[in-house]
């Protein structure tokens, strides 16, 4: 089932040649149709004119735009989109002997006309667009496209435009090329339509949407490179941005544990967030539930395994998802996982969503027993999976990466597996982008990662309760009779603060020892620098406490002893010495 779930068709030059429509394009559309993908006609013809040049042809489609994305017909509704142009515009014309053709809501002409058509629409202060179509003028309300007309359409059936693709030939087919994710031009279509396109067709009109209906585009199969849709995750060293797919690809994110995977996954998310892409990330540790800070993303807190219903519930209602199974047992993640991927394969299969499924910790899902190695369909959307274990991943996954993001080390030291080439490469500074091509080869390059817009959390209770290595805890020095036990995870050192006596922690403060110990041992550098900063608070407190005191001894020495007005008492033996002297 491919990820395109709607399919946008211009008629005249695309489907349509001299006002035929051939019997091969028919039976393309109705096979696509069979297979669940919502097929749409989004011409500026008016409805009238298609009653009576192709008799029968509005049926044939799931939902019909007119009058460029003026009227709208689907479901057994006709409607209008947008208020008609002036009437009074229309007869001034027609007195000046200007020939017209009325729709619903539209005018159009001969592109000949167009210096007499704006005059007419000045002269009223009219805000209408002048729009050409080959030899045509279309006379239009301002703000009316074919992509407003097929963002309508696409609302009908709850199908997003990133699960869509669009064919024309034209100028007026710019408009739906914005809106639609793929935007196909056959091989008859204006130049400029083919600089838009991300697909040109090597066959003209309708034999070239017939062979597309059918072929591999289509069905997931195939997947172009277009250059349109990417998201940026940092910076190249020459200043140039890093630039991803954004849609429809497979991107591992690897790297060792600690060095900021989850982070750099975590940009990647909010990338496709900001780009209006629906993600369902699942996230074993609690990491990314800060994405919840975004517009339009619900964070489940799962605590059951009926959190399966609420999280594709979720995503159907114009929401990213991002389910938290932290609090679970291992046995119930699973357990709601394996609830999870039938549903969730029944959402993607009719209507595309979610685009995008990111999996943390996904050596343990998608390897060749993992319960969400079903969900691994590369022709039905984008997979971001993070690992510190590629290794593990099944080989259908590792064959069909697109795009392999590593933190360091670097990508031919993390991936040892016969479908991805080693590279040989130098240390990435801070990582490293290796795009792979339909040969498998291709070219990494170190980039700088991208702040993130939401507050990062580390892997916060996989982490506290994490055992370090003997003689890697934390020993708070005590006066206490009873000594500590070294703290050997920072789940048992925030136990040990409760009975630490306030000399102690004073002492170790005082040093530095706990900011020290949590960024080198623990690698948090976050908390690091914020306990950094209450250990400088306290050391500049007690110098200032130390200076204060010092100038109340040395006020309190020199009142008593050196500025009083009586001389100070002396010894006798200091006496007898000065009467001797004397």
């Amino acid at each position: 089932m491919g990820w395109i779930r709607a399919i946008a068709v211009d008629l005249d030059g695309t489907i349509a040649t001299n006002d035929v429509v051939s019997e091969g394009v028919l039976r393309a559309i109705r096979d696509a149709r069979r297979r669940h993908v919502r097929v749409l006609l989004v011409t500026g013809r008016t409805v009238a004119a298609l009653d009576e040049h192709f008799p029968g042809l509005i049926g044939r489609f799931d939902a019909v735009v007119a009058e460029n994305g003026c009227v709208l017909m689907g479901l057994g509704r006709h409607r209008l989109l947008v208020e008609p142009v002036n009437r009074g515009l229309a007869d001034g014309l027609q007195q000046r002997g200007i020939h017209l053709d009325r729709g619903e809501v539209l005018l159009s002409t001969s592109a000949d006309d167009d210096a007499a058509v704006l005059e007419a629409i000045t002269a009223r202060g009219l805000d209408c667009v002048m729009l050409r179509n080959r030899g045509e003028l279309m006379i239009l309300p301002a703000g009316v496209s074919k992509g407003s007309g097929l963002e309508a359409a696409l609302e009908l059936f709850g199908i997003s435009a990133h699960n869509t693709m669009a064919v024309g030939d034209a100028e007026n087919d710019h408009a739906m090329f914005e809106v639609a994710e793929l935007a196909i031009a056959p091989a008859n279509a204006l130049q400029p339509v083919k600089e838009h396109a991300d697909v040109v067709l090597t066959a003209p009109d309708g034999l070239g949407v017939a062979a597309l209906l059918e072929g591999p585009i289509t069905t997931g199969e195939q997947r172009p490179r277009w250059a349109r849709r990417q998201v940026r995750i940092g910076t190249l060293p020459d200043g140039s941005p890093a630039l991803i797919p954004a849609s429809n690809a497979t991107i591992l994110v690897v790297g060792a544990s600690g060095r900021g995977k989850s982070y750099l996954a975590g940009v990647v998310a909010e990338q496709l967030i900001d780009r209006g892409y629906r993600l369902l990330v699942v996230d074993p540790e609690g990491e990314q539930s800060c994405l919840g800070e975004l517009p339009y993303v619900e964070v489940i807190m799962a605590t059951t395994r009926s959190d399966a219903y609420r999280t594709v519930q979720g995503l159907r209602h114009s929401h990213s998802v991002v389910l938290d199974l932290s609090e679970l047992t291992t046995a119930t993640r699973l357990e709601l996982l394996q609830e999870l991927a039938g549903p969730l394969t029944d959402l993607r299969n009719e209507i595309g969503l979610p685009q995008w499924l990111l999996v943390d910790e996904a050596h343990g899902l998608f390897d060749a027993n993992g319960v969400l190695r079903a969900l691994f369909d590369p022709t039905a959307g984008g997979h971001c999976l993070v690992t510190f274990h590629p290794e593990r991943l099944c080989p259908q996954v590792l064959s069909r990466a697109d795009v392999v993001l590593s933190v360091s080390p670097p990508v031919d030291q993390l991936i040892g597996v016969e479908d991805l080439p080693a590279f040989g490469l130098p240390r990435a500074v801070c990582g490293q982008a290796l795009m792979l091509h339909a040969d498998r080869a291709g070219a990494a390059q170190s980039f700088r990662v991208a702040p993130r817009i939401t507050t990062h959390q580390r892997h916060q209770r996989k982490y506290a309760r994490t055992m370090l290595p003997a003689g890697k805890g934390f020993r708070f020095r005590s006066s206490i009779a009873q000594q500590l036990p070294e703290a050997r995870s920072v789940e048992q050192f925030h136990d040990q603060l409760r009975d630490i006596d306030p000399d102690s922690l004073g002492w170790h403060l005082v040093r530095g020892d706990i900011s020290r110990w949590v960024a080198e041992v623990v690698q948090d550098r976050e908390l690091a620098e914020q306990i950094a900063g209450l250990e400088r608070g306290l050391v500049h407190k007690y110098q200032a406490q130390v200076f204060a005191a010092r100038d109340e001894l040395s006020r309190a020495i020199d009142a008593r002893y050196l500025r009083s007005g009586d001389p100070a008492p002396r010894s006798a033996a200091s006496a007898d010495s000065a009467a001797a002297a004397s």
